[in-house]
């Protein structure tokens, strides 16, 4: 219950149904505590024990074993064996009982014993009593015989005040148990910290020793076997494709193990068959968030829409983790995601072009699964040029006219290209079931340097380490400019 001690004679207290320590100082988890003088921070040098046992085998009836006077502390009666003997505590003034008395003998539990609590055990009629104290007037601590049951011995002790002069306190610093192991395997540490203790009462405060004759905390190897193999992954790579359905991108997956834990660690590749039993986490899945590919509207020039608000560039950076495995694009030819129907060729020498790092998209009302098209010609296909004195049109038996190809909207990477699809004609006239793409993508033959993406950092520590062997961090040295988990483990090679 909230607001109650955990256990008798301690000030823990239930808060939120859950035991927290109290502190002498009534501070919760202060971790402050009294000596067994009853003095909170103090050294146990203020009192002495009293100790003693009642060995008379025989008797009858209520026999007085001590007296044991008011302000002691860290009262302890028990028998000690099992003699089926009681223990009995009564007033040394009064003559009034707190336990066992009157020949009425007490359930085990806790009681009331010179204004202070007391807990009364018998387990198998062997009996103790504790009294944490400190007690308000003296006590008598009587044996109960009962019958022909001889007594094995009753001892006590407690504790008092100091009446002789004060003995003076010796400190001096030992090392603390070692701490638990930081590695559960491939070699971690454990550490032993210096504590101060007095010579006769144990460990007491750090600032009752010499700091200046303080000793460094002591250090040593643990839990050296090698670790277990594991499956390493690594980052996403950067998705082929800025929008569209079903791309897929990819990550590495490789068996190893760890030489060692900590800061220094070493990671080892291993052949696959060593993490076999482990379950292999997948390297492919689908591209996520990709919006749906926009074209403008077909009524509309390409040009119109480039001269409006709502032409725009935009540049996609990198995932903060973006890495690419397996090199870079080298598409020399726009890519087909559409071909179910015949159109005029139209020249691509100008497909690659150096322009700008910015991706230039097309925002519309009109969206569409497939929004590139490559243009080819069908069997049944005708086509002608019309010079206007500006620019080469081609007409196709559709009746539409086509202006060449615009250029790449990027100059390293994959981009967009445009060209203008209108009708001269009224628009009934030209066939909608076979007029040509507006929109389709282009791959420069440059790749995308590591500064010209946002939002990365060069900056590498000049007393960087390598956190991998030296042959992993060799093989993926071309990829210290494209993904920081790279710069990280293999630091030192990326200098």
């Amino acid at each position: 219950m909230d607001g109650t001690p955990c256990n008798v004679g301690t000030r823990d207290m239930c808060i939120s149904g859950i035991c927290r320590r109290v502190g002498c100082d009534w501070e919760v988890d202060s971790g402050a505590r009294e000596d067994r003088c009853g003095i909170c921070h103090g050294d146990g040098s203020q009192c002495e024990t009293q100790k003693g046992v009642y060995s008379k085998r025989e008797g009858s009836g209520y026999k007085e074993v001590v007296i044991i006077p008011a302000g002691s502390r860290n009262i302890k009666v028990e028998e000690v064996g099992n003699s089926r003997n009681y223990i009995g505590i009564g007033s040394a003034t009064s003559g009034k009982f707190f336990l066992n008395g009157k020949r009425q003998i007490t359930l085990a539990g806790e009681y009331l014993v010179a204004g202070t609590p007391a807990l009364y055990e018998r387990e198998r009629d062997w009996e103790k009593v504790r009294i944490p104290g400190p007690i308000k007037e003296d006590i008598l601590i009587y044996l109960i015989y009962r019958g022909r049951y001889r007594n094995f011995g009753l001892k006590y002790e407690y504790t008092v005040p100091k009446k002789k002069p004060l003995r003076v306190p010796e400190y001096n610093w030992i090392f603390s148990d070692w701490s638990p192991c930081s590695a559960t395997c491939g070699s971690g540490t454990q550490v032993s910290h210096p504590v101060c203790q007095e010579r006769e009462e144990g460990t007491v405060k750090d600032d009752l020793c010499n700091s200046k004759t303080k000793p460094d905390q002591q250090t040593r190897v643990c839990n050296t076997h090698p670790c277990p193999a594991r499956w390493w992954i690594g980052p996403w790579q950067l998705c082929p494709v800025t929008c569209g359905e079903h791309a897929m991108r990819k990550r590495t997956v490789m068996c190893v193990f760890l030489h060692s834990e900590g800061a220094d660690g070493r990671e080892m590749a291993l052949p696959d068959r060593d993490c076999e039993g482990q379950e292999r986490p997948g390297e492919h899945e689908p591209c996520p968030n990709l919006p749906p590919c926009a074209i403008p509207s077909t009524s509309s020039s390409i040009q119109d829409y480039a001269a409006s608000s709502d032409f725009v560039s935009t540049s996609a950076p990198l995932p903060e983790d973006g890495i690419i495995v397996d090199g870079d694009i080298h598409e020399e030819e726009s890519e087909i995601l559409n071909s179910n129907s015949s159109f005029v060729t139209l020249d691509t020498d100008d497909a690659i072009q150096d322009d700008e790092i910015l991706l230039n998209s097309i925002k519309t009302d009109r969206t569409y699964e497939n929004v590139v098209q490559f243009v080819h010609i069908g069997e049944n296909s005708t086509a002608h040029t019309v010079h206007d004195g500006r620019r080469e049109e081609r007409v196709n038996a559709g009746g539409w006219t086509v202006t060449p190809w615009g250029p790449c909207s990027v100059t390293c990477g994959s981009g967009i290209r445009t060209r203008s699809v209108v009708c001269p004609k009224q628009e009934g006239i030209c066939n909608l079931n076979i007029k040509p793409s507006v929109l389709e993508y282009c791959h420069t033959r440059k790749n995308c340097s590591f500064e010209q993406r946002p939002g990365w950092s060069l900056e590498v520590p000049a007393d960087c380490m390598d956190k991998l062997l030296p042959s992993l961090c060799n093989s993926f040295e071309h990829m210290c400019y494209t993904s920081w988990y790279i710069r990280q483990k293999c630091c030192h090679t990326c200098r």
